[in-house]
């Protein structure tokens, strides 16, 4: 058997998926920075749902949809009920 090894050029991509814990990490990072921070490919999971309605609740001001979610940080307020931690 003979074999011929030749240099070659791999391309592509590869998705991760989604993480709750880079998630939350990534929305916690994106509140206190200052501006617009977008996230791609969030988790939506009860976890990361319930940092959501916590961060809101700072006035924090989140938006999404499936593939992204928008965090406007950099501005927080005092909470006017008790947040679900």
């Amino acid at each position: 058997m003979q074999v011929k090894i030749a240099q070659s050029n791999l391309m592509g991509s590869v998705a991760a998926p989604p993480s709750k814990s880079y998630t939350l990490r990534a929305m916690v990072c994106a509140s206190l920075a200052n501006g617009q921070s977008r996230i791609n490919w969030p988790l939506s999971a009860d976890d990361t749902l319930a940092m959501w309605s916590a961060l809101a609740g700072i006035g924090i001001d989140i938006r999404g949809d499936g593939d992204a979610w928008w965090i406007q940080g950099g501005r927080f307020t005092t909470p006017c009920s008790a947040l679900n931690c």
